[in-house]
C-alpha cells in the first residue's frame, strides 16, 4: 500500500506525540531527578551547622548563659546528625537506584510505542479512505445522523438568517438535544421573522 503524503505526515505527527509522551514518562527516572532531595540534606546539615555557630557567638555576647548554651547545642548537635544521617541513606538510594531506573525506563521506551502500535492497528482503521467533513455533509438528509442534520441546517441559516421554516425545525431539535439556549434563540428568531405565534 503506497502511503500518501498526508499519510506520512500523520504517521510522523503519532510519531512526535509518542516521543513526547515517552520523554515525559522518562524525565522522572534520570538521575538528576532525585539532586533536589539531596541538596535538601546539605541544606538542612549547612543550616544546623550554622545554627552551632550562631550558638557559640551568642554565647560570646553575653546573649545567653552557659547552661541554655551547653543545652541548645545538644538539640542541634543531634538535628544536626539525624539530618547527616539522612543525606548517607539518600546518598546510598541514589547510588542503588540507576539499575533499577535504566530498567523501568527501558521497559517504557519499549511497552508504550508497542502497545500505542497493537491497539491502533487492532482497534483503528490504518487502511480507510479519509472522508473529509464537506463530502460527509454532502450525503442524502436520511442517511445524516441527527447532529449532521443540525450542522447542515445550521449551515443554511447561516447564508439565509431570515428563513422561517429553518429555525422551526432546528428548535426543537435543540431542545431535543439539550441545548436550552440555542433552542430558546432559534424561537426568538423564528418569531421575528415569522411574528408571534401560539406555537412558537
Amino acid at each position: 500500500m503506497l502511503l500518501s503524503p498526508n499519510d506520512i505526515l500523520l504517521f510522523l505527527s503519532f510519531a512526535l506525540l509518542t516521543g513526547v509522551a515517552l520523554w515525559l514518562l522518562l524525565r522522572p527516572l534520570r538521575g538528576e531527578a532525585l539532586a533536589p532531595g539531596a541538596s535538601r540534606g546539605d541544606s538542612e546539615v549547612a543550616l544546623y551547622r550554622d545554627q552551632l555557630e550562631e550558638i557559640g557567638r551568642d554565647l560570646e555576647r553575653g546573649v545567653i548563659g552557659e547552661t541554655e548554651a551547653e543545652s541548645a547545642r545538644l538539640e542541634v548537635s543531634r538535628r544536626l546528625l539525624a539530618a547527616d544521617e539522612e543525606r548517607e541513606k539518600t546518598g546510598r538510594t541514589e547510588a542503588a537506584d540507576p539499575r533499577w531506573r535504566k530498567g523501568t525506563a527501558l521497559l517504557l521506551a519499549l511497552a508504550v510505542p508497542a502497545l500505542a502500535l497493537g491497539v491502533y492497528l487492532a482497534e483503528g482503521s490504518p487502511g480507510m479512505k479519509g472522508q473529509p467533513f464537506a463530502e460527509r455533509l454532502s450525503v442524502p438528509p436520511e442517511e445524516l445522523p441527527l447532529e449532521g442534520l443540525v450542522l447542515r441546517i445550521e449551515r443554511h441559516l447561516k447564508q439565509q438568517p431570515d428563513d422561517l421554516r429553518g429555525w422551526e425545525l432546528v428548535a426543537p431539535v435543540y431542545l431535543q438535544l439539550g441545548r436550552f439556549e440555542e433552542a430558546a434563540n432559534a424561537w426568538t428568531r423564528a418569531m421575528l421573522a415569522g411574528g408571534v405565534t401560539a406555537g412558537r
